[in-house]
């Protein structure tokens, strides 16, 4: 299962479990999901900007898609995380909930 997290900018983008577990065929099908949307190995974590004194109160503003190797491999994608930098949370949330 893929993990969809919804970042925030700043030190720490996310916190607690991700948001939704989907299939990757799912976040494809609903999020337009592709290869071409990689951004870093799973051992970098993604982060935004730079730290403000903010970051704790901000609300998520990045789709992010964290693939691993078993479903990136059968699908012929590299594992890691997947920016969907022209899709905003709320759309993800409702485009998830179609």
């Amino acid at each position: 299962m893929a993990k969809v997290w919804f970042a925030r900018s700043g030190r720490n983008p996310t916190t607690g479990e991700a948001d939704y577990d989907l299939p990757l065929s799912e976040c494809v099908k609903r999020l337009g999901l592709a290869a071409s949307h990689y951004w870093s190995d799973l051992d970098t974590t993604p982060r935004f900007a730079q730290p403000t004194g903010l970051d704790g109160i901000t609300s998520p503003e990045h789709v992010v898609v964290e693939v691993e190797q078993a479903e990136a491999s059968a699908r012929g994608w590299k594992s890691g995380f997947y920016y969907l930098s022209n899709m905003s949370v709320p759309q993800a949330k409702k485009q998830i909930a179609e």
